[in-house]
């Protein structure tokens, strides 16, 4: 069984990025947006002005950590970079990231809401939601189990 820890132990070894378990684990968690933006074949301004707020917000959110300024700044840089290399190479991680994330989010089913939340988010700041983009998020909500289906009687 692929889990974050798996990954982000094979992550670390190939890309040598100076990230915690617990900050490389949010970062995957918002894997699957790349995902959207890509479905389309284009990034355009709105997706790359949004991946770019993704870095800082992922990048914020361990100052109440007492992360220095300055490891907050490097953290925004290293998320950004990331994002840039998973666009680049994400056949070759696209599946790793989505079996680890998916066994992570059977064990911590309160962060499937965030994930589909900013699947959704994403698709609204393009400038054109395409069925491409429709069709990667429903491919995602049933890959990643997003949606729990046993709630519905």
């Amino acid at each position: 069984m692929s889990t974050i820890e798996n990954l982000y132990d094979q992550y670390i070894k190939e890309r040598g990025v100076n990230l915690s378990l617990e900050q490389f684990t949010l970062f995957a968690t918002f894997f699957p947006t790349l995902l959207v933006i890509l479905s389309d074949g284009t990034m355009d301004s709105g997706e790359d002005m949004h991946l770019k707020r993704l870095s800082n917000n992922l990048a914020s959110a361990f100052v109440a950590d007492g992360l220095g300024v300055r490891r907050i700044e490097e953290l925004k840089g290293i998320f950004s970079l990331e994002f840039d290399y998973l666009i680049k190479n994400i056949e070759q991680w696209k599946e790793l990231f989505l079996i680890a994330l998916k066994n992570h989010l059977h064990h911590y089913p309160e962060s499937k809401e965030t994930v589909l939340d900013t699947l959704h988010l994403f698709a609204e700041t393009s400038e054109d939601v395409d069925d491409a983009e429709n069709d990667m998020i429903q491919y995602l909500i049933e890959k990643l189990d997003l949606i729990d289906n046993s709630s519905h009687v």
